[in-house]
């Protein structure tokens, strides 16, 4: 599939092998060495990248990628997605997150419904968000230092409300993220660390590069964790220039598993002796942790999600 839409996207285009390569070199400091001669052989078959280099290339030329990531189904089984379930959806945190949010677990399974997480200005849902941070994280409260209604009607927050289908009105979780400047969030991290300015939140458009900065959420089972994550995923296939994802941790269970699939630790906030997150032979508070999505969409985890969903 790699190769078909590499030449799919020459071919409409009207490049030759060359123009192409030099596009790929102009995108990207990473695609400076491909000549010609390696258009050629990508478009062939003969060679090929990696299934994440495939993506970096996919991602200069087009903005939706969900094609290549279907054609990727057979890299799809993980057990580690299976065995960080068991562990993160059997904790005591959870039982906390429960009853901040006064939500019981149903004891039949439900289909799940999304909608936009802010619906209207001084929406109910944020009086919850705010109840929630001031129990849990509560320097999380810096949300509410901006209009969050404001910054999702310019494009500049993108979120999640979550319900049961049969119950719209119930809100069950939810998820805030922020656009931000690849280049200014990375600035941004080397000088704050996990302290990240919302206030820096970018406008999403077609063009330039971004990172998505996953602020605030709650997810209460593990059948949602995966329903969220299927959505996040195709938004972040279907905007390929979304070439950075960031999120903020306070979870235990939550730092090796996205380790596992690619994530890196970029910053650590207020050691601890006791609690926190365990980074190397140290712990914190908080951490903040930042991927690649082309590392990220074509994880077996990822795809294991999405397999029957694109």
């Amino acid at each position: 599939m790699f190769s078909e839409l590499l030449k799919e996207f020459r071919i409409v285009n009207g490049y030759t092998q060359k123009d192409l390569a030099i596009k790929l070199a102009n995108k990207s400091d990473e695609f400076q060495q491909v000549d010609f001669v390696t258009i050629s052989r990508w478009e062939r078959g003969i060679t090929s990248p990696n299934n994440a280099k495939a993506l970096r290339v996919l991602r200069c030329l087009i903005m939706d990628v969900q094609p290549f990531l279907k054609s990727l189904y057979h890299y799809s089984s993980s057990t580690t997605l299976d065995n960080f379930m068991i562990e993160r959806f059997g904790a005591k945190e959870l039982l906390s997150t429960l009853a901040a949010f006064n939500i019981e677990l149903p004891s039949n399974k439900q289909e799940f419904g999304f909608e936009k997480v802010i619906k209207e200005v001084n929406d109910p849902i944020l009086k919850r968000i705010r109840e929630y941070h001031t129990i849990y994280n509560q320097e999380r409260l810096d949300l509410f230092n901006v209009d969050l209604y404001l910054y999702q009607e310019e494009n500049k927050l993108h979120g999640y409300r979550f319900y049961y289908e049969s119950d719209p009105n119930n809100i069950i979780a939810h998820s805030i993220s922020f656009f931000i400047d690849t280049e200014e969030l990375e600035e941004e991290v080397r000088e704050n660390g996990c302290d990240v300015d919302i206030r820096i939140a970018s406008k999403y458009k077609n063009v330039g590069r971004y990172s998505m900065y996953l602020a605030s959420g709650t997810i209460t089972s593990e059948d949602l964790f995966k329903y969220h994550w299927i959505q996040q995923i195709k938004f972040l296939s279907a905007h390929s220039n979304i070439d950075k994802f960031y999120a903020s941790i306070m979870s235990e269970t939550v730092v090796p598993f996205l380790l596992s699939i690619g994530f890196e630790v970029v910053a650590t906030k207020n050691p601890v002796k006791i609690g926190g997150i365990k980074i190397g032979r140290r712990r914190y508070e908080r951490c903040l942790m930042k991927i690649d999505t082309s590392v990220l969409l074509t994880s077996k985890e990822a795809l294991s999600l999405i397999a029957d969903h694109l």
